[in-house]
Order: C-alpha cells, then sequence, then structure tokens
C-alpha cells in the first residue's frame, strides 16, 4: 500500500497495481491500535481533544470519496459509519482476506 496525493496503490491477489482514487484514507488495522484519529493517546484534556474529533468529522464531510483499509471488525464498523453519516461519499472498503470479517464467526 503506498498513499499518493489523492488516491492510495494497493497490490492485489495477482501481483497487479492498482490506483483506487480518495479524498481521505481510514487505515484499520484492528481494535487496539494507537491512532490520534480514534483513541485519545496524546492524553489531551476534554476540549482539545473534542477539537481534533470535530477536525476529523469536518475532514471526512467534505471527502468524495473515503478509503478504509482493513476488513476486520473495526475497518466495517468505521465504513458503515461514515457511510451512514456522510451519504454523498463514497466509501471502499480494500481488505486483503477472503472475506470481510474474518475469524470473528
Amino acid at each position: 500500500v503506498a498513499l499518493n496525493d489523492g488516491s492510495v496503490k494497493v497490490v492485489l491477489r495477482d501481483g497487479k497495481s492498482q490506483d483506487i482514487p480518495a479524498d481521505g484514507v481510514v487505515v484499520a488495522t484492528g481494535s487496539v491500535y494507537k491512532s490520534a484519529w480514534v483513541k485519545n493517546n496524546e492524553g489531551l484534556d476534554k476540549e482539545p481533544w473534542l477539537a481534533k474529533v470535530a477536525q476529523c468529522r469536518e475532514a471526512i464531510a467534505k471527502s468524495k470519496h473515503v478509503l478504509i483499509i482493513g476488513g476486520g471488525i473495526t475497518g466495517v464498523e468505521i465504513a458503515g459509519e461514515i457511510a451512514t453519516e456522510y451519504p454523498s461519499a463514497k466509501v471502499s472498503l480494500v481488505h486483503k482476506g477472503g472475506k470481510l470479517l474474518n475469524g470473528t464467526e
């Protein structure tokens, strides 16, 4: 995976690469992670933390296409939340596994 301005290059199972246009990218590698977008890992007080969350929401609201990388519980949940909250944005989900939510049976 390579992030470019306005797109993400992914390598497919057949070894070929593909550029996917995106205004925003969410890398959802699992439910335990250090991401300034989701968790308050910086130990911010409430008001600065809420300002960061508002900034994230504004960025998503302006996006025409949001790409989610990761088809586990976190990635699927975030994709659903963004698609529901911002129906005018195209939401794409890229996953390396054979199916979404693999191993959650």
